[in-house]
């Protein structure tokens, strides 16, 4: 069949391969409960040398990975009970969906889930729902329909494919919405691994799952390598001109505010004047443009491409730095500061609450139990280092008492004193009051 068909596997993962994770068991918390508690400590510690040891170290000695995560931490353990319960909800609502009434809002949320759940029909129906998709990525023949099948295509799948808009509030004026338009997504998200040579084996399983899922789709073996290989180059050459992480974290580089004249110019071979019309909205005036040197760079390579190669474009995505963590550290810096004052507010209202409970004060425990909230030690080897690069969040180690070191009070409820490794000089504490 026509290679320009070869891709859809992908389209069909990206919309049909999604479901809960099957889990209806309580998470377990490695024999500790969750939330604040003294059972999680390491009493052998001292808060004075350090805090996240002392906070949750009994936890972090009992904490194991299983076999499917990366990693594990407090807040994992949280979220993955979150994820239970939701779909606890989920199961109950496909159970009663048929009972209830048309329309409210059981029976919709019931209906939907039951109907993603039914392995047997999903795969009778296979690719058939998407067969209008196909059809309008077959028609591409010039760029007008190029243009109208990303915009049709990001509507239905709310996906960046080759390059994508949106709307969100204006980076200068809150009180008014712009219009965002980017370059489109990239398989792998650590730009390393398409740049540097330490990073082949990444790349060959990228090209390996590339291949593997259209062969599924139906191409041939060598028809579909060369197509993975050529989607490969083209997202090698686009990752060049990607910001880094740490210049995406600077607002001036990261949202550029074009003209819609110079959003034309930037990238003369795509027809915005056609995409926007097919997204239902009138041409713009400005825009604010998100990673313009790539925009230009893969418009200017999908222009070279022949016709079928744009069509099996627009498909395949279908499927600690310092610099880069300084916005999550101070983040974690002001929402401490401010719960610590929300606690010191409450206690003068309420002094009959100011009470030490299992031996703590109210402010030791808000310490302690930020500490715990971050609780973490375990990571498969390699995952810590390529999360460094590109994660803009620090290690919760770090995370658990970086923070309280900047908050008023920290010192004062442990008796950090200057000699103490915890002690952080009040010059160099960042204040947010």
């Amino acid at each position: 069949m026509p290679f320009h068909r070869r891709t859809r596997i992908a389209l069909a993962l990206a919309l049909c391969a999604i479901g809960p994770s099957g889990q209806t068991e309580e998470i377990a918390n490695f024999g500790f409960p969750f939330g604040f508690s003294v059972e999680k400590m390491d009493n052998k510690a001292t808060p004075r040398h350090d805090f996240a040891r002392y906070t949750a170290g009994k936890w972090v000695d009992a904490a194991t990975i299983p076999p499917d995560k990366l990693r594990v931490s407090s807040m994992d353990q949280m979220s993955n009970r979150v994820d239970v319960q939701v779909n606890t909800v989920l199961e109950d609502a496909a159970q009663s969906a048929s009972t209830a009434p048309m329309g409210s809002p059981l029976q919709l949320v019931g209906a939907l889930y039951a109907s993603g759940m039914d392995g047997p029909r999903l795969t009778e129906l296979g690719v058939s729902p998407l067969k209008e998709k196909f059809a309008r990525i077959d028609a591409i023949r010039n760029p007008k329909a190029l243009a109208q099948t990303i915009a049709y295509l990001g509507l239905v799948t709310n996906e960046a494919y080759v390059l994508a808009s949106g709307v969100m509030p204006d980076i200068a004026d809150r009180t008014r919405y712009s219009i965002l338009v980017s370059d489109g997504m990239l398989g792998l998200d650590n730009l390393e691994h398409y740049l540097k040579p330490e990073y082949a084996g990444i790349r060959e399983a990228y090209l390996k799952w590339i291949t593997d899922a259209l062969v599924i789709a139906g191409a041939s073996p060598s028809v579909a390598r060369t197509t993975a290989d050529m989607v490969l180059t083209l997202e090698t050459r686009v990752a060049r001109v990607r910001q880094t992480p740490v210049e995406k974290t600077d607002p001036d580089k990261r949202f550029v505010r074009l003209s819609y004249a110079e959003l034309k110019s930037l990238t003369p071979s795509f027809d915005w004047d056609v995409y926007f019309v097919e997204l239902g909205l009138k041409a713009p005036q400005e825009v604010i443009a998100i990673e313009m040197s790539a925009m230009r760079e893969r418009a200017a390579a999908i222009a070279a491409l022949s016709q079928d190669d744009q069509q099996d474009q627009v498909l395949p995505g279908l499927h600690i730095n310092g610099e880069l963590a300084v916005g999550e550290n101070l983040a974690d810096v002001s929402g401490l500061s401010f719960a610590y004052a929300a606690l010191q507010k409450f206690l003068k209202q309420h002094p009959e609450e100011n009470r030490k409970i299992d031996g703590f004060t109210p402010e030791q425990r808000c310490f302690i139990a930020w500490g715990q909230a971050w609780a973490s030690s375990k990571t498969r080897e390699g995952v810590t280092r390529q999360l460094a690069a590109i994660d803009p969040h620090p290690p919760g180690n770090y995370r658990a008492f970086a923070a309280a070191q900047h908050t008023p009070g920290f010192h004062r409820a442990f008796d950090i004193r200057p000699s103490d490794p915890m002690w952080l000089p009040p010059n160099d504490r960042v204040s947010i009051w």
